[in-house]
Protein backbone atom coordinates (compact mmCIF):
# COMPACT_ATOMS: atom_id res chain seq x y z
CA UNK A 1 0.00 0.00 0.00
CA UNK A 2 1.12 3.91 -0.15
CA UNK A 3 -0.12 6.36 1.66
CA UNK A 4 -2.59 7.41 -0.39
CA UNK A 5 -4.19 3.78 0.20
CA UNK A 6 -4.82 5.49 4.25
CA UNK A 7 -8.67 6.38 3.61
CA UNK A 8 -9.47 3.37 1.69
CA UNK A 9 -7.56 1.23 4.43
CA UNK A 10 -9.70 3.29 7.52
CA UNK A 11 -12.65 2.65 5.73
CA UNK A 12 -12.62 -1.06 5.53
CA UNK A 13 -11.40 -1.25 8.99
CA UNK A 14 -14.23 1.35 10.24
CA UNK A 15 -16.64 -0.89 7.96
CA UNK A 16 -15.45 -4.22 10.02
CA UNK A 17 -15.24 -2.80 13.60
CA UNK A 18 -18.63 -1.81 12.87
CA UNK A 19 -20.34 -4.88 12.37
CA UNK A 20 -18.66 -5.59 16.26
CA UNK A 21 -20.62 -2.24 17.27
CA UNK A 22 -16.92 -0.88 17.87
CA UNK A 23 -15.66 2.12 16.27
CA UNK A 24 -11.90 2.56 14.99
CA UNK A 25 -9.56 5.28 17.26
CA UNK A 26 -7.14 7.24 14.96
CA UNK A 27 -4.04 5.88 16.27
CA UNK A 28 -5.37 2.43 16.41
CA UNK A 29 -5.94 2.80 12.46
CA UNK A 30 -2.53 4.33 11.99
CA UNK A 31 -0.69 1.72 13.89
CA UNK A 32 -2.53 -1.08 11.86
CA UNK A 33 -1.43 0.77 8.33
CA UNK A 34 1.93 0.36 9.25
CA UNK A 35 2.05 -3.10 9.98
CA UNK A 36 0.47 -4.06 7.19
CA UNK A 37 1.31 -1.42 4.66
CA UNK A 38 4.10 -4.20 2.93
CA UNK A 39 0.40 -5.73 1.35
CA UNK A 40 -1.80 -4.55 -1.39
CA UNK A 41 -4.83 -3.04 -0.55
CA UNK A 42 -6.95 -5.61 -2.48
CA UNK A 43 -5.11 -8.19 -0.21
CA UNK A 44 -6.47 -6.55 3.05
CA UNK A 45 -9.89 -5.89 1.61
CA UNK A 46 -9.91 -9.76 0.92
CA UNK A 47 -8.63 -10.76 3.98
CA UNK A 48 -11.03 -8.83 6.02
CA UNK A 49 -13.82 -9.88 4.29
CA UNK A 50 -12.41 -13.46 4.89
CA UNK A 51 -12.26 -12.96 8.62
CA UNK A 52 -16.08 -11.73 8.85
CA UNK A 53 -17.05 -14.98 7.10
CA UNK A 54 -15.06 -17.14 9.25
CA UNK A 55 -17.58 -19.07 11.33
CA UNK A 56 -14.18 -19.28 14.48
CA UNK A 57 -12.54 -16.47 13.95
CA UNK A 58 -15.13 -13.99 12.69
CA UNK A 59 -17.01 -14.41 16.33
CA UNK A 60 -14.36 -11.34 17.25
CA UNK A 61 -13.24 -8.14 15.94
CA UNK A 62 -9.87 -8.74 13.43
CA UNK A 63 -6.34 -8.11 14.35
CA UNK A 64 -3.76 -7.12 12.50
CA UNK A 65 -2.55 -10.81 12.62
CA UNK A 66 -5.97 -12.27 11.72
CA UNK A 67 -5.47 -10.41 8.34
CA UNK A 68 -2.17 -11.68 7.57
CA UNK A 69 -2.54 -15.37 8.61
CA UNK A 70 -5.50 -15.06 5.55
CA UNK A 71 -3.51 -13.30 3.16
CA UNK A 72 -0.42 -16.05 3.85
CA UNK A 73 -3.26 -18.48 3.26
CA UNK A 74 -4.15 -16.93 -0.09
CA UNK A 75 -0.24 -16.69 -0.83
CA UNK A 76 0.42 -20.21 -0.20
CA UNK A 77 -2.49 -21.63 -1.78
CA UNK A 78 -1.22 -19.54 -5.13
CA UNK A 79 2.48 -20.92 -4.62
CA UNK A 80 1.38 -24.18 -4.26
CA UNK A 81 -0.72 -24.10 -7.62
CA UNK A 82 2.67 -22.87 -9.37
CA UNK A 83 4.65 -25.59 -7.97
CA UNK A 84 2.71 -27.96 -8.76
CA UNK A 85 2.18 -26.47 -12.30
CA UNK A 86 6.27 -26.54 -12.05
CA UNK A 87 6.26 -30.31 -10.56
CA UNK A 88 4.26 -31.25 -13.94
CA UNK A 89 6.36 -29.77 -16.24
CA UNK A 90 9.80 -31.08 -14.89
CA UNK A 91 11.91 -31.84 -17.19
CA UNK A 92 16.09 -32.03 -17.05
CA UNK A 93 16.56 -32.07 -20.85
CA UNK A 94 14.12 -29.08 -21.73
CA UNK A 95 14.81 -25.45 -21.05
CA UNK A 96 13.09 -23.48 -18.26
CA UNK A 97 10.91 -21.02 -19.63
CA UNK A 98 8.98 -18.76 -17.03
CA UNK A 99 6.07 -16.00 -17.58
CA UNK A 100 5.96 -15.77 -13.45
CA UNK A 101 9.36 -13.92 -12.16
CA UNK A 102 8.09 -14.86 -8.65
CA UNK A 103 8.36 -18.65 -10.02
CA UNK A 104 11.63 -17.98 -11.53
CA UNK A 105 13.18 -16.80 -8.34
CA UNK A 106 12.13 -19.27 -5.72
CA UNK A 107 13.07 -21.62 -7.93
CA UNK A 108 16.65 -20.50 -7.88
CA UNK A 109 15.93 -20.14 -4.46
CA UNK A 110 15.70 -23.65 -3.82
CA UNK A 111 18.89 -24.44 -6.01
CA UNK A 112 17.67 -24.20 -9.60
CA UNK A 113 15.98 -26.00 -12.40
CA UNK A 114 18.00 -29.02 -12.39
CA UNK A 115 18.58 -29.51 -8.90
CA UNK A 116 14.86 -29.05 -8.70
CA UNK A 117 14.86 -32.23 -11.55
CA UNK A 118 16.67 -34.05 -9.78
CA UNK A 119 13.83 -34.16 -6.17
CA UNK A 120 12.61 -37.92 -5.65
CA UNK A 121 9.62 -38.63 -4.53
CA UNK A 122 9.93 -38.52 -0.72
CA UNK A 123 11.74 -34.81 -1.16
CA UNK A 124 8.69 -33.31 -2.47
CA UNK A 125 7.01 -31.64 0.35
CA UNK A 126 9.65 -30.55 2.00
CA UNK A 127 10.94 -29.11 -1.62
CA UNK A 128 7.34 -27.27 -1.92
CA UNK A 129 7.32 -26.00 1.38
CA UNK A 130 10.68 -24.39 0.66
CA UNK A 131 9.19 -22.80 -2.89
CA UNK A 132 6.59 -21.38 -0.98
CA UNK A 133 8.56 -19.70 1.38
CA UNK A 134 10.44 -18.20 -1.77
CA UNK A 135 7.63 -17.49 -3.61
CA UNK A 136 5.97 -15.71 -0.67
CA UNK A 137 8.75 -13.43 0.07
CA UNK A 138 9.60 -12.30 -3.51
CA UNK A 139 5.48 -11.46 -3.39
CA UNK A 140 6.40 -9.23 -0.28
CA UNK A 141 9.28 -8.17 -0.87
CA UNK A 142 8.65 -7.26 -4.53
CA UNK A 143 12.10 -5.97 -6.09
CA UNK A 144 13.83 -9.64 -4.97
CA UNK A 145 14.16 -10.03 -8.85
CA UNK A 146 15.75 -7.57 -11.89
CA UNK A 147 15.10 -7.41 -14.66
CA UNK A 148 17.47 -6.72 -17.70
CA UNK A 149 16.91 -6.92 -21.70
CA UNK A 150 19.31 -8.84 -23.83
CA UNK A 151 19.60 -8.31 -27.17
CA UNK A 152 16.87 -6.01 -27.51
CA UNK A 153 14.31 -8.81 -28.01
CA UNK A 154 14.40 -11.56 -25.54
CA UNK A 155 13.53 -10.62 -21.44
CA UNK A 156 15.95 -12.14 -19.22
CA UNK A 157 16.42 -12.29 -15.31
CA UNK A 158 18.99 -12.24 -13.18
CA UNK A 159 18.47 -13.95 -9.20
CA UNK A 160 21.11 -14.92 -6.61
CA UNK A 161 23.11 -14.44 -9.24
CA UNK A 162 21.62 -17.17 -11.77
CA UNK A 163 20.06 -16.15 -15.24
CA UNK A 164 16.79 -17.57 -16.27
CA UNK A 165 15.25 -16.94 -19.19
CA UNK A 166 11.59 -15.48 -18.70
CA UNK A 167 9.30 -15.52 -22.08
CA UNK A 168 6.58 -18.18 -22.34
CA UNK A 169 5.25 -21.72 -20.41
CA UNK A 170 4.97 -21.24 -16.22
Amino acid sequence: MTKDDYPAFISAWRSAMSIYGKDLEQTTGATMFALLMHYSLDDIAEALDSHLCDPNSGQFPPKPADIVRNIQRVMNAEAGRVFDIILRRLNPYASVQFTDQRAAGAVCAIGGWQALCRINNNEIERTKARFIEAYNEAIINGAAIQWFICDNSTDYTEYNGQILKLTSGI
